[in-house]
């Protein structure tokens, strides 16, 4: 028999509730749990001692899907790039592909650079707190050390720290994403670490795969490690090149979080939930009594024509966008209306955006604009977040830098999947639903906006991409 996931229903699924008592000994007019908040109109005592809601609740809930938790190290840590979702991180990769259905942001990354099993186990109560529905568990690289010496920290302190963690999340009613230590570069300078790492993969594989828990082995292993080597290292080793998968031997860069991502959701499989903010329908519009959390942008749905093509940009671009060239010097954007068709026949206007960074060129910014935002929101006091569907392919071999979707209010910004400097994304055609983080509208905000960007390297021969948009939105929370 399967183990029961956060989408069935068990008691895992209960919802740990605290409620503050008034000086009078009744309950006060708001709880929270699992993450999330309650406004009540009015809580009540039972004649048994039960709480009882009296007249009307409204919710305030995090939106989107199942949240997920990252517990680590550096590795982890990395997910978080100031406040914006690095294109490094595997969480961030992970909510991405799984098309909005694990939601992942910056209060729940729980990676401290450094942390051993044994500081990640001191502070497993923050994590408990939080109450996500999954968790990330990835640690032991550090309790392996550095340098050519034996490692410091035993295989069974590592694995009765690994074993209790899983236990006190399990136990918590969380969904454990068990992940073995990552290749490392380095590690064969010492034999014995080695051996210790592959020892206590092998315990973690086989305590999954034995366990009757709630708990999931991620391996991303096979896809991060180097088959020509014979020491274990990760592709590209050290060296951080084009084809590399990790910045510095040891933390995935952008190739790499993305395989890490795809493995987490491989292995989540069915038990991700089909929950999406994204927008359903063109009637998904802001509404200030009836919809307050609808879309805020004109055109999420990338309807029409009537959009405007700016430099380097030419073809039907959707109503109230506007296509352009914002960095560079010769990349073009040929922009054309499509369509998906869902599973029932029907088709969703797409964006879809075919571009290129000719032989001489340099690095190459082309995307997207929408028209300004000036009504349905209250500055210094709304809280949004943005989501665009995406889907990259005919992607020329190590050219494509960065993809992003930012949303701002001309003070501050907030990105999904922000550009780092290292390397290269993946080769492979991907997709997903870019989420960013929430952001509190600055006070003096006037305007808000949504962008898309995609980042070729025009030193690359015939460097380009064709990019597909869909439901784009701007919501308050």
């Amino acid at each position: 028999m399967s183990n029961p996931g956060p989408n069935t229903q068990s008691t895992q699924n209960l919802v740990p509730v605290n409620v503050a008592l008034n000086p009078d000994g009744t309950p006060s007019s708001a709880f929270t749990g699992n993450g999330n908040t309650l406004n009540l109109a009015q809580l009540t005592t039972t004649p048994s001692g039960g709480v009882a809601i009296v007249g009307s609740v409204e919710t305030k809930i995090n939106p989107g899907g199942q949240t997920l938790a990252v517990l680590g190290d550096s590795i982890s840590n990395q997910n978080i790039a100031t406040d914006d979702f690095s294109e490094n991180g595997f969480a961030v990769w992970a909510s991405v592909l799984s098309n909005g259905g694990l939601v992942f942001s910056p209060s729940l990354n729980f990676g401290v650079s450094g942390d051993t099993t044994t500081q990640m186990l001191a502070r497993i109560s923050s994590v408990v707190a939080a109450a996500p529905s999954y968790c990330t568990v990835l640690g032991g690289t550090n309790d392996l050390g550095t340098g050519a010496g034996d490692a410091t920290v035993s295989y069974a302190t590592i694995t009765g720290n690994l074993q209790t963690i899983y236990t006190t999340l399990l136990n918590a009613g969380i969904c454990v994403i068990a992940i073995p230590i990552l290749p490392k570069a380095g590690l064969n300078l010492s034999t014995t670490k080695t051996a210790l790492l592959n020892r206590v993969n092998e315990w973690i594989r086989r305590y999954c795969m034995s366990s009757t828990s709630n708990i999931v082995l991620a391996d991303p292993f096979e896809s991060l490690v180097d088959y020509t080597k014979t020491t274990g290292e990760p592709i590209g080793g050290y060296a951080g090149g084009v084809t590399s998968v990790t910045v510095d031997g040891t933390h995935p860069n952008k190739r790499g979080g993305y395989l890490f991502g795809k493995t987490i959701v491989d292995a989540l499989g069915s038990r991700i939930a089909p929950m999406r903010t994204i927008m359903q329908s063109p009637a998904d519009a802001y509404d200030a009594t009836y919809n307050p959390t609808g879309n805020l942008l004109a055109n999420g749905m990338f309807s029409g024509t009537a959009g405007t093509n700016s430099t380097g940009s030419s073809g039907s671009v959707g109503g109230s966008w506007t296509a352009s060239r914002a960095g560079g010097t010769t990349g073009t954007i040929v922009a054309s209306k499509t369509s998906k068709t869902l599973s029932n026949g029907q088709t969703v206007p797409q964006q879809t955006l075919v571009v290129t960074a000719p032989a001489g060129s340099s690095i190459e910014t082309l995307g997207l604009t929408s028209a300004s935002i000036t009504t349905g929101f209250t500055a210094g006091v709304d809280t949004i977040y943005g989501e665009l569907e995406v889907g990259v392919s005919g992607i020329t071999a190590d050219s494509v830098i960065g993809v992003e979707y930012t949303i701002g209010d001309g003070t501050n910004t907030i990105v999904c999947l922000a550009k780092q400097t290292n390397t290269y994304m993946a080769n492979q055609s991907w997709s997903g639903v870019l989420r960013t983080p929430e952001f509190l509208i600055a006070a003096a905000a006037t305007s808000l906006y949504a962008r898309f960007r995609i980042y070729i390297d025009g030193t690359v021969s015939s460097a380009g991409a064709t990019v597909q948009l869909g439901r784009a939105t701007v919501r308050k929370v």
